[in-house]
């Protein structure tokens, strides 16, 4: 059995793959008549670290919310501009 991820390294891991997002965002620009919301949201889902939580995905702005760990607070990645920002949901 692994040692699970600390909140530090989860929120690390989520900043390093802010690359996927912005990736992804590009592409919901150019499909979004033709493509379902729910396809990019079990990519984004695949690609959270362990003792990560997606909760849900967003339109507007492109991205997602989600938890880390065991912490009731919720955060959100999100795409604005050409800026990929993590940050707490207040």
């Amino acid at each position: 059995m692994s040692t699970p991820l600390s909140n530090q390294e989860i929120w690390k891991a989520i900043q390093a793959n802010a690359g996927l997002l912005a990736q992804l965002a590009g592409r919901w620009l150019d499909e979004q008549e033709y493509e379902d919301i729910a396809e990019y949201a079990a990519v984004v889902k695949a690609s959270l670290p362990e003792g990560a939580t997606f909760v849900k995905m967003t339109k507007r702005p492109f991205g997602f919310t989600f938890r880390m760990g065991t912490m009731p607070r919720l955060f959100r990645q999100f795409v604005r501009g050409n800026a990929v920002i993590t940050q707490e949901v207040k």
